[in-house]
């Protein structure tokens, strides 16, 4: 039988990078190996632009020395509406121990640094021994505030007053104290003042009672006539009121209050550094003596001395009352349901704490994380739709992130993901659920991206996408499983741990940093991109062979920006005032830049490394990254390796090509001064034959070039280049024979590459 000739078509690239397709299972319109290559949305793909520092870019004062980059950490984040102002965006950006603020709608980020920085070792938290700086911060934007959180120092506020004031308010997050300092003996027992010392539970024993609402004077009478004995912790003084509404302990004697416990929380504590018996100095504990009899009313003053020394005086202090201190504070925060929530302490018995503030209707509420009312008082101790309050999670680990999704708060541990939201409608301390919704927790903190409707993050084995639905509530899938898991696998562990994402509103991308350098954490020299519009992975390389490093990487937001503008009449004159001042009116302009990408980037100057900003060129004129701080800059490789094509003979039997149709974009748009078409373009073709894995089973050939313009076009310097055929298409001998085929697609230094798709004839042998 003759030779089957056949033909392979391949038009499309949204597919992406797959490394999960076997010898004989390609999926289609993706490739098996690529860097540097960015998929369009009609399908084809090009060489990504260079990444340079910003045109006239400038760098920050301070810097670090270079063996200190990886003690360091670096980070960013967007805050927007500031001070109300819904068209005033901030780009915020940590540089170890300090925290930077740029305007974020301007082309030139560096340039646009505030006066106004925090220096966090100003705010290490007390007993914390830690590296300030080592410990990467968290933001959340707060009604026009912003709210910033780490493990090492204190939680601070910073309110926006005009763009050379801002202020910075230190927080002292607090909480009410339910539970108390635990007894060792059971809740219905009574003991006097020395048996509690007996056995080492005094002044704690006393505090217990403050905390459930007991007061000096009551407790006065209690012992008076109790032969010296203290009230157990389930006796409530409030149900041992008399027909006279005063406190009788035979009242109270004539109630069996079991083994339950009082209901406690009348002291508030800072949650960090619990000092009980400062706490205590903020309320009345002393209550009100009788008063003296009228009988003896000649002789008040003594019976007034009388009655404080038995009622008052003879009541014992807290003093010795041990001080519990915690060296860490929340690593995380972020705003929903009006609040602001706080989590991820390292370790201890807060592990699993989620702290939430009461509504912030002022700067003060943020620190509440308490009830209003005194859950002791006898005339109003509900809960509050306002309040704030802590929700435990006891099978959480590590807390690694907090995401608002849909109604409810997504709350990411390194052990699983859940969900905490209102039972019927929005959160409420009343009316909530806590729900986990994936065993698969959350590896790298920053990984963490929200994009609209969606929240991304990365696992120990693989990157997991959420969506909340109204009906179905969260949906968790796996992104990679079937698409990019071997390539996350050969990532170092390491390095996984510390990448950094962020989302592209303007392009739809989300883009994650990370290092492939196992002794270098924060030198990041690799993206990991999903497009979200097309759904498909893609890989670029940023080289670091020269100076400049990248640490971090940022979104900048650029929004509509008020300017003023003449007002003129109907006939075109200036309008003035009586006062003969030219009218102005502000107006509302649209900005004409969209989100662009930033890149956190360290420069050596005066020896020490020194923060600045890089950026994708916004031109395609030279493909070199870092040109603008040499005027070389270094060629970074982009190519594509698409699977194995069996044509249509499959994998037994051999076949030759024959000729291969390259469909290209032109990218030539004008003439430099030597009539050269310019930029220029370049398509290099490498063919793989039989599974080859290595050049030395000699089945792989040269490279060709793929890009040729055959219609001849001339024009003059400056001149459009306009020659009638946007794509270029050529065809092209292919050398070889084998039972599979792939393909390298390659840039070549100095030239773009935007490849459309190609088709390509085989003839089969007609036996195996």
């Amino acid at each position: 039988m003759a030779a089957q000739p056949s033909q392979e078509d391949f038009f499309s690239f949204v597919g992406g990078l797959n490394t999960e397709g076997g010898y004989f299972l390609t999926p289609k319109n993706s490739w098996k190996e690529g860097d540097n290559v960015v998929p369009q949305k009609d399908g084809s793909i090009q060489r990504r632009n260079a990444i340079n520092l910003e045109q006239n870019y400038v760098h920050s004062a301070t810097g670090i020395v270079d063996t200190t980059i990886d003690s360091y950490a670096f980070s960013t984040h967007i805050w927007q509406d500031v001070g109300g102002n819904g068209n005033k965006n901030i780009l915020v950006c940590q540089f170890g121990q300090y925290v930077y603020f740029y305007d974020a709608s301007t082309t030139t980020t560096s340039t646009t640094k505030y006066s106004f920085e925090i220096y966090l070792p100003d705010y290490q938290a007390f007993a914390n021994s830690s590296l300030i700086g080592a410990a990467v911060i968290s933001c959340a934007d707060c009604y026009g505030k912003l709210i910033i959180t780490s493990q090492d120092t204190d939680p601070i506020a910073i309110l926006y007053e005009s763009d050379t004031e801002f202020v910075v308010k230190r927080l002292d997050l607090k909480m009410r104290d339910f539970d108390g300092i635990p007894s060792p003996v059971s809740s219905d027992q009574e003991k006097t003042q020395a048996e509690w010392e007996n056995i080492n539970f005094w002044p704690e024993a006393l505090y217990n009672l403050y905390n459930q609402g007991w007061k000096d004077d009551k407790l006065a009478v209690y012992v008076t006539n109790t032969s010296g004995k203290y009230p157990a912790n389930s006796k409530q003084w409030i149900r041992g009121k008399n027909t006279t509404d005063d406190f009788d302990t035979t009242v109270l004697a004539k109630i069996d209050f079991g083994t339950s416990l009082a209901p406690k929380g009348r002291v508030i504590l800072s949650a960090f550094n619990q000092d009980r018996a400062k706490s205590l100095l903020t309320l009345d504990i002393r209550g009100t003596a009788p008063s003296s009899p009228s009988i003896v009313s000649r002789f008040a003053e003594g019976y007034s001395n009388y009655y404080q020394k038995i009622f008052f005086d003879n009541v014992p202090s807290v003093d010795g009352l041990a001080v519990t201190t915690d060296g860490y504070r929340p690593a995380h925060c972020a705003f929903y349901a009006g609040r602001v929530w706080y989590a991820g302490l390292p370790s201890g018995e807060k592990l699993g704490w989620i702290m939430y503030s009461q509504i912030v209707t002022d700067i003060s509420k943020v620190e509440n994380c308490y009830q209003q009312n005194d859950p002791t008082s006898e005339v109003i101790s509900d809960l509050l739709e306002t309040d704030g309050g802590i929700i435990q999670i006891p099978e959480a680990g590590n807390i690694v992130g907090m995401q608002p999704l849909g109604k409810g708060l997504v709350v990411f541990a390194t052990n699983g993901v859940w969900m905490i939201s209102g039972a019927d409608a929005g959160f409420t301390p009343v009316n909530y659920t806590v729900d986990k919704v994936s065993n698969n927790g959350c590896f790298a903190p920053q990984s963490i991206v929200k994009a609209n409707e969606f929240l991304y993050y990365w696992g120990i084995s693989g990157i997991y996408r959420l969506k909340y639905s109204p009906s179905e509530g969260v949906g968790v899938e796996s992104l990679t499983d079937t698409t990019i898991r071997t390539y996350l696998i050969d990532i170092p562990t390491f390095c996984k741990k510390y990448v950094e994402g962020k989302y592209n509103d303007s392009e739809k991308i989300v883009y994650w940093l990370y290092s492939d350098i196992v002794e270098s954490k924060f030198r990041k020299n690799k993206l990991l991109c999903y497009d979200s519009y097309i759904g498909c992975f893609y890989t670029q390389t940023i080289d670091n062979s020269l100076d400049p490093t990248v640490v971090s990487i940022g979104v900048t937001k650029e929004n509509t920006n008020v300017t003023t503008t003449d007002v003129i009449d109907d006939s075109a004159n200036l309008v003035v005032d009586d006062s003969a001042n030219q009218v102005v009116a502000d107006v509302l302009e649209e900005s004409a830049g969209v989100q662009k990408v930033k890149f956190v980037t360290l420069v050596t100057t005066g020896g020490n490394k020194k923060l600045t900003f890089g950026e994708y060129s916004p031109t395609r004129t030279t493909f070199n990254d870092w040109v603008s701080y040499n005027n070389v800059g270094v060629d970074v490789a982009s190519y594509v390796l698409t699977g194995y094509n069996l044509a249509s003979s499959g994998p037994t039997k051999a076949k030759t090509g024959n000729y291969i149709v390259a469909f290209l974009k032109r990218t030539e748009e004008t003439f430099d001064a030597a009539v050269v078409p310019t930029p220029p373009s370049s398509c290099l073709l490498q063919t793989r034959w039989d599974f080859t894995d290595n050049v030395i089973a000699g089945k792989w050939s040269d490279n060709i070039q793929l890009y040729r313009i055959n219609r001849v076009f001339f024009g003059t310097p400056s001149t459009d280049y306009e020659n009638g055929y946007p794509l270029v298409i050529t065809k092209n001998k292919i050398r070889g024979r084998g039972k599979s085929i792939q393909m390298k697609y390659s840039s070549e230094a100095g030239k773009d590459m935007k490849l459309v798709g190609w088709s390509a004839t085989f003839t089969s042998n007609s036996n195996v």
